[in-house]
């Protein structure tokens, strides 16, 4: 599928970019993770500490939030997928998230970018018709109005969704 093509099912798209930037910025957290055990390693040796310890031991604290992140945001855009009624607090999830993720340096910046572009898209998407996602199809006809807030389906007359009770 092309890129800034939307699924009719789910926001196909935001969620293979988020899931990109989710593994960029636990695969950041990691390496400084290593970096900062490898440093506090070397400057173990060192009978003075101070400065030797100090900052590999702010590289490790900074590196857990950047693993935890990456978890987080992979799960996000889990979500993304599995429930794409909530697609937009889930765009909300990974933009924050995308914020996040500069404790480690932002995935390597490419983690940030890709996330946050994958929020705003999980944010701003719209099913392309009306097609259920399990295959069924109930009566859908051409004048059938999706809800705006939840994505599901509004009967042919009614002022509100009753899923979720957005006004159409």
């Amino acid at each position: 599928m092309a890129l800034n093509s939307y699924n009719q099912y789910y926001p196909e798209d935001a969620y293979k970019i988020s899931r990109i930037g989710g593994w960029f910025v636990l695969a950041g957290g990691a390496v400084e993770l290593m970096i900062s055990f490898f440093a506090i390693f070397i400057s173990s040796g060192y009978s003075s500490g101070g400065f030797f310890i100090f900052v590999p031991g702010l590289m490790l604290v900074f590196s857990l939030p950047g693993i935890l992140g990456g978890i987080m945001i992979l799960t996000t855009a889990e979500s993304i997928k599995n429930k794409p009624a909530e697609h937009k607090s889930a765009g909300v999830a990974l933009i924050i998230l995308a914020f996040f993720s500069f404790f480690s340096f932002g995935g390597f910046i490419v983690g940030f970018f890709a996330t946050l572009i994958g929020g705003v898209m999980a944010l701003t998407w719209t099913p392309a018709n009306a097609v259920h996602p399990a295959g069924r199809n109930p009566g859908y006809t051409a004048n059938t109005t999706i809800c705006k807030a939840c994505s599901n389906v509004i009967p042919v007359g009614s002022n509100y969704c009753p899923h979720c009770s957005y006004p159409t």
